[in-house]
């Protein structure tokens, strides 16, 4: 338990600097950025991005909320489950729906922290509404990742489930353009360019209104000039670099 307190102070501390740098990071970009706009010029954007920022749109969340809000992670809010996490469908005291990503156990408890530190790097600066949107995490007794809840599935169980109905052309033209939005976003709009390499239809999430969210981010890397082991799966893997 002593060991435990320790892990959980030292990544509370380093998840403060991480914010405190990113905070700084992106007041200096946007000042650095920042151009007159010339009288009588007009500028036409392709894609929505908005301005970065000045700090974490995600908050970090007491055990006590997931815990009460996935009922104890019960097994009957188990929405999935993969060789390293858990995924737990939750309702918040406001009435919002979360997905609570638990890490289990992987090699060492260095290594866990290092794919829980990664993947929060990764996704905790994007913000796109064809991206799954990262809400916060909780390092309290395990660590954890709060996402938006996606209440329609993934685009693979829509279309696969018999007990689904089937999505007309119109519908699965508006996810595909959806997804093509999300993609752009990830690779031209992001503060820090993403490559997802791992795009089917089991990581498209589908909102209430058939809205599509890029989902499983970490199977991706970020385009920094560092060399880093890529997780790819059956399906389409993109152009190679």
């Amino acid at each position: 338990m002593r060991e435990l307190c320790k892990k959980s102070r030292s990544l509370k501390r380093l998840l403060s600097v991480t914010v405190g740098r990113r905070r700084s990071r992106n007041e200096e970009d946007t000042h650095e950025n920042a151009s007159p706009v010339r009288e009588g010029k007009q500028v036409e954007l392709t894609l929505d991005v908005s301005s970065p920022p000045l700090k974490p749109t995600w908050r970090c969340f007491s055990y006590n909320e997931i815990h009460k809000a996935t009922n104890g992670f019960h097994q009957d809010n188990l929405v999935g489950r993969g060789g390293h996490a858990e995924v737990y469908r939750g309702v918040m005291e406001d009435g919002r729906a979360i997905a609570v990503k638990r890490l289990m156990i992987a090699a060492t408890d260095e290594q866990r922290e290092k794919d829980f530190l990664t993947e929060l790097g990764t996704v905790g600066h994007v913000k796109h509404p064809n991206v799954s949107a990262l809400l916060g995490c909780c390092i309290d007794r395990d660590l954890h990742l709060i996402f938006e809840f996606s209440s329609r599935g993934s685009v693979s169980s829509n279309l696969h489930d018999e007990n689904s109905p089937p999505m007309a052309w119109k519908l699965r033209y508006d996810i595909a353009v959806g997804t093509a939005r999300g993609l752009h976003y990830l690779h031209k709009g992001c503060q820090r360019r993403i490559i997802h390499r791992d795009i089917k239809a089991s990581n498209i999430l589908l909102t209430t209104s058939f809205e599509p969210q890029i989902s499983a981010l970490q199977n991706g890397f970020r385009r920094s000039g560092l060399t880093v082991r890529l997780r790819r799966s059956k399906g389409h893997l993109g152009i190679r670099l």
